[in-house]
């Protein structure tokens, strides 16, 4: 009996990690993707090409959508599980300057519902000097991290010396031993 009620609590944490709409847990405590995940832009933070480049990047099949996962926009009078926002050095110091480690990223706070996305300006128009892949795809790459965190992934630790990085390794710190990388199935993650 001990057994079952601590497998309740773990899958209970397991579908609070997950603030989606529609996620189940299934037979030994792993998630099954939601049908869709509603999201919605922060008014005014990105202009209309950015926002079509996230939406294409959202529904790219070897992202998280290659997993199951359909992203659907929402207008912002509708309900919505994730917002997405872009924000300069300040807002993002007000933020979050309480947390070092934190301090020139980009941030999710998925323990709050919706789930909110801050994107670092600064990142976002120029990558981090010890990232060495393109603009493109270090904008690819944040994108599918960040939305991984809303998704209740965790940060992955291994490096592949000289192989494809995982998408949840914080490559905003840096591609030394790994390939930029911005796809979920490049390493199968």
């Amino acid at each position: 009996m001990g057994n079952s009620g601590s497998t309740n609590a773990t899958k209970k944490r397991n579908i609070d990690k997950v603030l989606l709409k529609g996620a189940k847990v299934k037979a030994g405590g792993t998630l099954r993707p939601p049908t869709s995940v509603r999201f919605g832009f922060r008014r005014g933070s990105f202009d209309p090409p950015t926002r079509y480049f996230i939406r294409k990047t959202l529904a790219d099949p070897r992202g998280w959508a290659g997993r199951g996962y359909t992203f659907v926009h929402r207008a912002h009078i509708q309900p919505v599980d994730v917002v997405l926002a872009l924000c300069d050095k300040d807002e993002m110091d007000a933020r979050f300057g309480h947390a070092p480690e934190l301090r020139d990223l980009s941030v999710t706070n998925f323990g709050t519902r919706p789930a909110r996305v801050y994107f670092h300006r600064d990142n976002w128009e120029s990558p981090p000097p010890l990232f060495t892949g393109t603009l493109q795809s270090y904008r690819e790459y944040l994108v599918q991290h960040e939305i991984g965190h809303a998704l209740g992934r965790g940060h992955a630790t291994e490096e592949t010396d000289g192989g494809a990085c995982p998408v949840m390794y914080q490559q905003s710190k840096g591609t030394s031993r790994c390939t930029p990388n911005a796809w979920i199935t490049v390493t199968d993650e």
